[in-house]
């Protein structure tokens, strides 16, 4: 499939910020040994190696002109959460570029929630990933070396279905989203449906392994046994996350609507966010990429007339 101007420009800067985390993150790992085997005291802002790449590529031009201060996230461990954000407009094929830039990401195996905000998205997305002849499957077959797992919220899988394919599971945005509380979707409920990504049932230091490896998964009480919820299951195979019309996520009216739903995703413990929305939420959204509605026109991808003003002073 040929891509737009615009949408390889937007996968171009991507890859270079793709590029940029892995340096920043190999120096920020290499200064914290330097400074663990001196005994010395870790600084805040050297573990937050998303944020230094960010800020290098923005001295550079590498990120969105329009882009606002970084906004940092962390995980329930207190590891730093790479996240992106393109924004696009409505036409402008924010699923292909979700699919193009899990392609570049090369990940043959392992796990990736793919989250929409709305049932026809989502069975409009489900009918693109499960046809093997559409580009968007396509381009996840190219990354996987033909392994792809397409799976949904019910669906069982194994550990060695994530070992040996990547795994793309879609999810309706409530699904992720706890406001209504922990127990009242059953992805959090201590469910025993997958035990080969547990361990067995009379193996009595099993969970002290886990939680020494994996120390904020939930239990089902203070010092009670792991719970075996899909929950915990994310938070070990850490996914990577695709958050589609991101806007509706973060367009709650109530601020604490929209920090909750932050707290919900980083809950998942993602080893990496990629956002997607037409208007996306400057203060929690980092801004990557900003195509505007003329790229779009110039590339004959808006069909209606479009009339562009431009205000002087305008922020």
């Amino acid at each position: 499939m040929q891509l737009k101007e615009y949408q390889a420009n937007a996968l171009d800067y991507f890859d270079r910020w793709r590029e940029a985390l892995a340096t920043a993150r190999v120096q920020s790992d290499t200064v914290i040994a330097s400074l663990r085997q001196v005994g010395a005291a870790i600084p805040d802002d050297i573990p937050n190696y998303p944020k230094t790449a960010w800020q290098q590529l923005a001295q550079s031009g590498g990120v969105a002109p329009s882009a606002g201060e970084y906004v940092s996230r962390t995980d329930t461990a207190g590891r730093p959460i790479p996240h992106i954000c393109f924004k696009v407009p409505t036409g402008g094929g924010k699923t292909l570029l979700a699919a193009a830039a899990l392609e570049r990401l090369n990940r043959q195996t392992g796990l990736t929630l793919w989250i929409t905000p709305t049932r026809a998205i989502y069975e409009q997305t489900k009918a693109a990933l499960k046809n093997r002849e559409h580009p968007y499957r396509q381009m996840l077959e190219r990354a996987s070396g033909g392994r792809v797992k397409l799976l949904e919220k019910d669906d069982l899988f194994t550990a060695a279905d994530v070992a040996n394919y990547l795994c793309v599971m879609l999810l309706m945005l409530p699904a992720t989203n706890r406001q209504r509380g922990r127990e009242f979707l059953r992805m959090f409920r201590d469910s025993g449906r997958y035990p080969t990504l547990f361990p067995d049932s009379d193996d009595v230091l099993g969970d002290g392994r886990l939680l020494q490896q994996y120390p904020d998964l939930e239990r089902t009480s203070e010092q009670g046994t792991v719970k075996h919820s899909l929950f915990n299951v994310f938070k070990m195979l850490r996914p990577v996350v695709v958050l589609d019309e991101a806007h509706k996520a973060y367009g709650a009216r109530k601020r604490e609507s929209n920090e909750e739903f932050v707290r919900s995703v980083n809950r998942l413990d993602p080893r990496m966010v990629i956002e997607l929305s037409a208007t996306p939420n400057r203060g929690i959204s980092n801004l990557l990429v900003d195509i505007s509605g003329v790229e779009l026109k110039t590339e004959e991808m808006i069909k209606l007339p479009v009339q562009v003003e431009s205000f002087t002073g305008a922020e």
